[in-house]
């Protein structure tokens, strides 16, 4: 999802200011581990959409050929949605809120993309099929900031410079064990909610019509 951003970011601005960009990311990371670890909570959170998108196209189009089919999708979906969410959970509140930074200041980027229409070929985002992202973002940092990882807390940013001692979490208010828990439970109810919100068929035919026509699909 983080790095989607930074796809889609680079999209609609063009490119500007990459080498910015990594400067600024490296400076938020002053040793490797600390780098290591928001890009690893960075792609399990993008990858932990996978198993939404196949709940989502199991419940518009499950007779679509493909060249494997999961079985029992519908258990290890959602297991895989919330497992996701627990590996990202543990990568610590100080890297939660590094990537949530990241993705406000992707939206800022996006809008202002959008109000001096940098790229003219911007696509379509359909917005009405996606309100459960900032629930599911907020909600989990919540559990992050109130959570045990780090062991003894950190600010924001990793408590990087002047953010030591900013909105500093993680000090085990939420016992050992109820954390996950409550994140197994908070990202089941999510990963319901966005299958139920999801594309309607037609909408996701309309999308990808130039690329796989729905004709393919099977009676």
């Amino acid at each position: 999802m983080i790095l989607a951003f930074v796809a889609l970011v680079h999209a609609e601005l063009g490119g500007l200011f990459p080498s910015a960009a990594g400067q600024a990311a490296s400076r938020t990371t002053p040793s490797w581990s600390s780098l290591v670890g928001i890009v690893t909570g960075a792609s399990v959170l993008m990858y932990a959409g996978a198993p939404l998108a196949l709940g989502a196209f199991r419940k518009t189009h499950p007779n679509l050929p493909r060249p494997y089919r999961l079985p029992f999708a519908k258990v290890l979906s959602p297991l895989a949605f919330i497992f996701a969410s627990i590996i990202v959970y543990w990568s610590g509140w100080g890297v939660y809120s590094t990537l949530m930074i990241v993705v406000v200041i992707g939206y800022l980027l996006m809008l202002l993309s959008a109000v001096f229409k940098l790229n003219p070929n911007v696509p379509k985002i359909d917005w009405g099929a996606a309100y459960w992202i900032l629930p599911y973002l907020v909600g989990l940092g919540i559990i992050s900031y109130l959570g045990n990882f780090p062991t003894g807390g950190t600010g924001i940013i990793n408590g990087i410079g002047v953010f030591k001692s900013v909105l500093v979490g993680a000090h085990g208010h939420i016992p050992f064990w109820y954390d996950m828990v409550i994140v197994a439970g908070f990202s089941l109810v999510i990963y319901l909610v966005a299958v139920a919100t999801s594309l309607p068929k037609e909408k996701v035919d309309e999308y990808v019509k130039d690329v796989y026509p729905p004709s393919a699909e099977l009676a």
